[in-house]
């Protein structure tokens, strides 16, 4: 796994640690106007430059190399703007015309990397706009991982990879606002044949090249005073390379939550259909005809469900409404896409027996921490009714221990008050004292694995469909099945369907209709025969 480091991170860790304390070395001022190559020779520098000297022969040989670098750079045969390569070939000629072993010559030229830097850091070369503090940056972005419930680990690693970005940037002649895609693609890319290393003093492993993209996601995140790990109760997933959000597509969200007022969850969900939707579709509105939205839409809905089919030609429906109130299109294409029919009521509701599913709640492994939360959260919803968004929702300061009841916030943002039932306590009780990772993260129900965060009522009902799963049921349905099983368990025992409907929170009589076909032995008796055939 990429989280486990091996000893070569280690030691890639240790080396970035050592090159920031060298690099705020290296920012010291040194004062009455000393030159360059007087401060070179101070012995705090020259002991960071003979670091990796393998004795005292290499060592001289460092030294003597350090003060041609200063030599060539004063006399002016260094330019200011030289690069790293031009700098390594001047000083290398300097070497072999002093020195007649080339093998002590080639091994002189290990420490160009941290002289040039030294320069940097003095004034003496160009830093290519990448400012002294930046490592000290760095460090806060370490940090700022640590505060949102990253591991010590994590936090390091990624840490490293910016501290090996900023010496790449500046060994290579990278400026600070150009790295573009095909820039932060070579440094994913490179190779232990990099300059860097050499400051670095170990390499780093293979899986580097896998994790040095998300760093610098986190890293830009973190320069855009964004959340880094988590944000709005979510992990941020990283974009591919080069995409953002069209300007339509951002507007048109900021559309649905100010003007509209919808909740966050549907906003994400509409947003998300038109990113997938939008390379196709086109940013330009005025090159949009009715043919080419049919095939954008054709393409969006083949091999979907009826219902998913109807969502997604309603969000692009309301998408060029908005394209058209700009004035960017013509309305008159809202017609080009005809409504998908989805009648109400077709299908009996999922079902699976009361009894079975209060069983499957007795079947979880309390010995680990999955079972103790899957086991909280179908407690729940058997004992309750309630919904999976509901449980993402649930924090420990909406439960009343006293009053044995809790709080919910249902999906159109109505506070409701449920019955903290015996079980219901013991069941969060053990997940809280022996499952739950510490974290300082109020919902009830969080994440197993870093960040700590709360579950999203997807990650909800996948948990509560995993476990049935792996108990052996085969039916369809996760967390949404036990208010099914609640509503037929009522229905069995005579309730009528208003009482149904107050039980399961229901806003709208409508909703609790399709409860009406699961009753068989009531629909028997009031059916009709078939012609011919007796009652």
């Amino acid at each position: 796994m990429l989280d486990t480091p091996n000893m070569t991170d280690q030691r890639y860790f240790l080396g970035a640690n050592r090159v920031e304390q060298m690099l705020n070395a290296f920012t010291r001022p040194f004062g009455g106007g000393s030159p360059f190559a007087v401060a070179l020779q101070q012995p705090e520098h020259m002991a960071d430059f003979c670091e990796r000297a393998t004795g005292p022969t290499a060592a001289s040989a460092f030294r003597r190399t350090a003060l041609a670098f200063a030599e060539l750079l004063q006399a002016g045969t260094i330019q200011p703007t030289a690069s790293l390569g031009e700098v390594t070939k001047t000083v290398h000629r300097a070497v072999c015309a002093r020195d007649v072993t080339p093998r002590t010559s080639f091994n002189r030229l290990k420490i160009i990397p941290r002289l040039v830097l030294f320069a940097q850091y003095q004034g003496a070369m160009n830093s290519f706009d990448w400012a002294h503090e930046d490592v000290t940056v760095a460090r806060k972005f370490h940090d700022r991982l640590l505060s949102e419930c990253q591991s010590e680990k994590v936090a390091q690693r990624d840490w490293s990879q910016i501290v090996h970005l900023i010496i790449w940037c500046r060994l290579n002649g990278v400026r600070k606002g150009e790295l573009f895609p095909d820039r932060i693609e070579a440094f994913v890319a490179h190779t232990s044949g990099c300059p860097c290393f050499q400051c670095l003093a170990d390499k780093p492993s293979k899986d580097s090249q896998l994790i040095r993209p998300r760093a610098l996601y986190r890293w830009q995140r973190f320069l855009d005073d964004k959340p880094i790990v988590k944000e709005n109760g979510l992990v941020v997933r990283q974009k591919e390379a080069g995409w953002e959000k069209p300007e339509s597509v951002a507007a048109y969200a900021h559309y649905l939550e100010h003007d509209r007022g919808l909740v966050k969850d549907t906003i994400r969900g509409q947003v998300s259909c038109l990113e997938r939707c939008h390379p196709q579709l086109g940013e330009d509105a005025s090159l949009w005809t009715a043919r080419h939205i049919r095939d954008v839409v054709q393409a969006a809905i083949t091999g979907k469900s009826p219902g998913r089919q109807s969502t997604i030609i309603s969000i692009i429906r309301g998408y060029i409404r908005f394209r058209a109130i700009r004035g960017e299109c013509s309305a008159d294409l809202v017609e080009a896409i005809i409504s998908r029919p989805v009648y109400r009521h077709t299908r009996l509701p999922t079902e699976a027996s009361y009894g079975e599913l209060r069983a499957y709640i007795e079947g979880c492994d309390t010995s680990t921490a999955t079972g103790l939360r899957n086991r909280a959260m179908m407690t729940i919803l058997a004992d309750t009714g309630a919904r999976a968004r509901e449980l993402s929702t649930l924090k420990y300061s909406d439960i009343d221990w006293e009053e044995a009841e809790f709080r919910t916030l249902s999906k159109n943002r109505r506070e409701d008050i449920m019955p903290l039932t015996k079980d219901i306590a013991r069941a969060i009780e053990a997940w809280t004292r022996d499952g739950r990772p510490k974290s300082e993260d109020p919902h009830v129900f969080i994440r197993l694995r870093r960040p700590y965060c709360g579950l999203s009522h997807n990650q909800i009902s996948t948990s509560v469909h995993d476990e049935l799963r792996r108990q052996g049921y085969r039916g369809k349905g996760a967390a949404h099945l036990y208010r099914h099983a609640i509503a037929s368990k009522l229905l069995s025992e005579g309730c009528t369907l208003p009482e149904i409907g107050r039980a399961l929170r229901h806003r709208l009589p409508t909703t609790t209709m399709i409860y009406a076909k699961a009753d068989a032995e009531r629909l028997r008796q009031i059916a009709q025969p078939w012609p011919g055939e007796e009652q």
